[in-house]
């Protein structure tokens, strides 16, 4: 069975290395991006599995990216881990809600996002 490829997109790259640190836990590759347009340009090149997200990005936000890798790859719509610094607002709460995706607070606790990152790399993809 091949390896499971995570797309990481991240600007900040001690929390990206620390997510790909636990990828390599779980045997699954790590694909970092820093920003949006870097990970529409990994999803072009390679075939992923699923998305870790930060919302907050230097070229977009994380809902837009969603929406644009929805429209292109509507089967990673599903497989998103959100992740944020920043409260989150009334609009973000139903955003999240209707996705039906998972979502992660910064700081996070290192337990708690293996555990969601470990729900995600249980799925057959």
């Amino acid at each position: 069975m091949d390896k499971k490829k995570v797309l990481i997109v991240e600007d900040e790259e001690e929390i990206a290395n620390i997510l790909e640190d636990i990828l390599n836990i779980y045997e699954a590759d790590a694909v970092i991006a820093p920003q949006g347009s870097a990970a529409l340009n990994a999803l072009e090149k390679q075939s992923i599995n699923f998305v870790i997200s930060d919302i907050t990005l230097p070229d977009t936000d994380g809902i837009e990216l969603y929406q644009f890798i929805k429209s292109k790859y509507p089967t990673l719509s599903d497989r998103f881990l959100f992740m944020s610094g920043h409260s989150i607002d009334d609009q973000m709460e139903k955003f999240l809600s209707e996705t039906g995706n998972s979502y992660i607070q910064k700081p996070f606790h290192i337990n708690d996002l293996q555990e969601k990152i470990k729900k995600y790399l249980k799925h057959p993809f």
